[in-house]
């Protein structure tokens, strides 16, 4: 990979940046985006490590770009809408992040190895966050969404959980509590609130620095 890249504005005409185009590529600080793309690959900044800004030319109807972050539209399952999605958050970035209010969808792995990553806050209303979209986030201490009557997650002490079941990535309504994500860098020892149900796939994945779990005794899937 070119480590020694460190700034790159992909020619006007191109309409599809590939899956891994640019992975591992860890010098590399800023991207722009011309407006004629209209498909970006899965992974395709991977392990750009030093990435700070991602840039949209004006004119592109599939993706853009606010404060440096990559957002893109994606297609409601149940509605048929198009929805705003955060497509990629640049891993070189320390510290915290607020999304946009009217983000409703993150995408697979948005936020995968953005070491520096300390705290995020997201809007009530985001329809779906899996347990994996943090991978290798080993700064990460909160996790943080904001209140909505009708929101499907909210989190308490910094961890995330839900009324809905997303092992597997589904959407459909249970009703039970899920503890989904526990943020890797959270220290020391973590009691489980009373009233959880199932302690979801991956939830402590990483959690190198917690010292003690208690689980509580309704509890009744790990």
């Amino acid at each position: 990979r070119c480590s020694k890249l460190t700034s790159v504005t992909i020619p006007e005409g191109v309409t599809k940046i590939d899956g891994n185009a640019f992975g591992g590529c860890s010098g590399l600080t800023s991207v722009t985006i011309p407006s004629s793309v209209i498909t970006i690959g899965s992974g395709a900044f991977a392990k750009c490590s030093g990435l700070q800004r991602i840039e949209v030319a004006s004119g592109n109807l599939r993706c853009h770009a606010e404060e440096g972050v990559l957002f893109g539209t994606e297609q409601d399952l149940k509605s048929g809408k198009e929805v705003k999605a955060l497509i990629w958050y640049p891993m070189g970035r320390a510290g915290e992040y607020k999304l946009p209010d009217d983000v409703e969808v993150v995408e697979w792995g948005a936020f995968s190895g953005c070491s520096k990553l300390t705290k995020v806050t997201f809007p009530g209303r985001i329809e779906l966050l899996n347990f994996n979209l943090f991978d290798d986030c080993i700064a990460l201490e909160e996790i943080v969404v904001e209140f909505d009557e009708k929101g499907k997650y909210y989190t308490k002490d910094g961890v995330l959980f839900s009324m809905y079941s997303i092992n597997g990535g589904t959407r459909e309504r249970t009703y039970e509590t899920t503890l989904v994500r526990c943020p890797r860098g959270k220290r020391g020892a973590y009691e489980i609130p009373t009233g959880v149900e199932v302690i979801g796939e991956g939830a402590f994945a990483g959690c190198s620095q917690l010292t003690d779990i208690a689980i509580p005794t309704g509890v009744r899937y790990i």
